[in-house]
């Protein structure tokens, strides 16, 4: 009755474990179909050895011999399916990957800790820089500027070209470097000198400066022109009245609506400020994007290497199952033959 019970739990271990299964995710159906062939061939021999037993009693060590054949068989299956899935290679494949995986999301998880720092950091700076200048209107005080130089070129121009009629190309050339010179002496200015100080007196230096300049201009024109007394007449003042106008305009614009160095250089640091925080945004971005993926797209050979493994096991635990019914079976018999020994010798000696 014991082994009859053995019989049955075997059976029963067998439903549970090669019942269909939602998750066989690999399949191997011809080497699994030559495996089943050799157990059913292994089952064959051990019934052909069974009915040797009919005739003579089986004792102890025929039934641990027979077991022991069992799970010699059984044992050779068991390697033919080791060697054919190398288990072991890819138990150490799939711990391999899980530890890079491992290692590598820590050290994405560590970059992303020190970028948000940063990226916080860089938040409080941006948020606590206050600029002096309202940059808004830069471009409409560079249109400004530009029209004035545009202007100056023009007017010298039209001023030189009456004393330079046949030399168009030098009239024109003259009245451009005029203005370039004017426009750098401007940056100069609005770059090197403070004008929150004393600010009406250095505006009048400039202004005397202009004028003085235009008006010797002036008075080599009106004497080109053949004015009679140039130093006075309509001809140099009117020249030196607008020149310095537009020159002066342009200075103004230039040092007191224009930025000043220490504002460039504030606006400066505080567009660094900005990349760099688009940089880190960008960085964060793609870490968590990494950290968000599908790990079966991240991980395929990973995952292949798991289906081998799984259905070796599967494969295995079919094995194993098979060898204890048969043992189970042949207890049962060994059994039963015993039985009936002892019942026809019973029978002889009454």
């Amino acid at each position: 009755m014991k082994h009859l019970f053995a019989y049955l739990k075997a059976r029963l271990m067998f439903k549970h474990f090669f019942a269909p299964r939602k998750d066989t995710i690999h399949s191997d159906t011809e080497f699994e179909k030559e495996i089943r062939a050799k157990i059913e061939k292994i089952k064959t021999e051990t019934g052909n050895l069974l009915h040797s037993f009919r005739i003579t009693i089986p004792d102890k060590k025929d039934i641990d011999a027979m077991i022991q054949l069992i799970d010699s068989k059984f044992d050779s299956l068991r390697n033919l399916i080791r060697i054919r899935y190398q288990t072991e290679f890819r138990k150490a494949m799939v711990n391999k990957n899980v530890n890079h995986q491992k290692q590598l999301g820590n050290q994405m998880m560590t970059e992303l800790s020190d970028l948000q720092k940063q990226n916080k950091f860089l938040t409080r700076d941006i948020n606590e820089t206050r600029l002096d200048y309202n940059w808004k209107l830069y471009p409409i005080w560079i249109g400004i500027l530009l029209l004035m130089y545009v202007g100056e070129v023009f007017f010298n121009y039209e001023a030189l070209v009456k004393v330079m009629r046949d030399s168009m190309v030098i009239a024109f050339a003259i009245a451009l470097s005029i203005a370039l010179a004017i426009g750098f002496s401007n940056h100069f200015l609005a770059k090197k000198v403070d004008f929150r100080t004393h600010a009406k007196k250095k505006l009048f230096g400039i202004a005397l400066i202009y004028f003085s300049a235009f008006y010797f201009l002036g008075i080599l024109r009106a004497k080109s022109l053949g004015v009679e007394n140039p130093y006075i007449s309509f001809e140099a003042l009117g020249f030196v009245c607008i020149s310095s106008i537009l020159a002066f305009g342009a200075a103004i614009v230039s040092v007191l609506f224009l930025p000043n160095h220490n504002q460039r250089v504030q606006k400066q640091r505080l567009d660094e400020l900005k990349t760099k925080k688009q940089e880190i945004d960008m960085k964060i971005d793609d870490i968590n994007t990494q950290l968000k993926a599908d790990p079966h797209v991240q991980n395929r050979e990973m995952i292949d290497q798991a289906r081998h493994i799984v259905y070796e096991r599967t494969l295995l635990d079919m094995v194993d199952s098979e060898c204890e019914v048969l043992k189970s079976e042949l207890m049962v018999n060994m059994r039963i033959y015993s039985n009936i020994h002892n019942n026809e010798s019973n029978h002889f000696l009454n």
